[in-house]
């Protein structure tokens, strides 16, 4: 019997120490990720569920690791010598708020690198309990830019380009059709200091006339922003027909001029040639004209004793 009421008593005391636990463990009435916007001031909720004062307690706030600090309260006052360098001045617990067990931070001048999962640790001598807090810095950024960068025989490329967004935002191309033809896209992101993130997005587009769209959706807060390019016939280079046939005759021009001038060099390199041989034809007939009265018989040569000696001096080819 005394053994009963001994379970009895332990378990009456686990029970009332349960029921204590409870009370005095934290929560937060944010069940969703809090979305706020850059420049703006958001309220982590934490709160002890008996509204216990927390006065006299710890109070952390730390991202990812335990002394990753954004905010600590102890001894009864803020503690900005171990603070993170980026969360100084933009930080603070409410007094009030204490002294009735309310642990909520208030951050100040968000930004998108204040994204993430927050964790809201407090203790005292005999208690202790954490929870945590998920913030995204949800930003819509300016409206996309579409431009035709270049146009390079039947194709072209087009560009999409847009600032100041954060999470990391999707990019859709449609035509006019409503077509999916940014499958292939090239997309490239950078992200300032700020945590802002700026995309460029191309893609290849065939020769056609067409309307393209680049729109821009962000899931957090839920928008979208989109620009229209129509795409004329006109930006694609063409030749015509009939600057194919100028192209062609004036290549023909070109070459019948270049065979023309080298038949005409030709034909003065043979002139010169036989200008030279002409110079000597009186002579050439002259011998032809001597060898057949050489060849008369005696009685019928002639006297040419007057020709002058000196013709085979004048004609070199007479001396053989």
């Amino acid at each position: 019997m005394k053994s009963h009421s001994k379970w009895n008593g332990c378990l009456i005391l686990f029970f009332i120490m349960g029921v204590s636990s409870n009370k005095d463990s934290l929560f937060s009435n944010s069940n969703d990720i809090l979305v706020a916007a850059p420049s703006e001031m958001v309220t982590l909720p934490c709160l002890i569920l008996s509204k216990t004062s927390a006065r006299d307690m710890e109070v952390r706030w730390y991202i990812k690791e335990f002394d990753n600090l954004v905010h600590l309260y102890h001894n009864q006052q803020d503690d900005v010598e171990n603070q993170r360098p980026d969360y100084k001045g933009r930080t603070s617990l409410s007094k009030i708020g204490l002294e009735h067990g309310d642990l909520s931070l208030m951050l100040r001048g968000l930004r998108p690198a204040d994204s993430g999962n927050y964790s809201c640790f407090a203790s005292s001598e005999s208690w202790y309990d954490e929870v945590k807090v998920a913030l995204i810095v949800g930003a819509t950024g300016t409206p996309p830019r579409t431009s035709l960068d270049s146009a390079n025989g039947g194709a072209a490329v087009l560009t999409c380009t847009s600032e100041r967004w954060y999470p990391k935002p999707e990019v859709e191309w449609r035509d006019q059709h409503g077509h999916d033809v940014g499958t292939k896209a090239a997309v490239e992101m950078l992200q300032d200091s700020q945590g802002f993130l700026s995309i460029r997005s191309s893609i290849v587009i065939q020769e056609e006339p067409n309307t393209f769209s680049c729109l821009v959706r962000n899931h957090f807060p839920k928008t979208d922003t989109q620009s229209l390019l129509h795409v004329s016939q006109e930006v694609f280079p063409h030749v015509s027909g009939v600057m194919v046939a100028f192209l062609i005759m004036l290549f023909l021009i070109v070459a019948v001029t270049i065979v023309l001038i080298l038949i005409r060099k030709r034909m003065e390199g043979l002139k010169k040639k036989y200008e030279q041989k002409g110079d000597l034809l009186p002579y050439l007939y002259l011998y032809k004209e001597i060898e057949r009265i050489c060849s008369l018989p005696n009685s019928g040569k002639r006297n040419y004793s007057f020709w002058p000696k000196s013709l085979d001096a004048e004609v070199p080819f007479l001396k053989s």
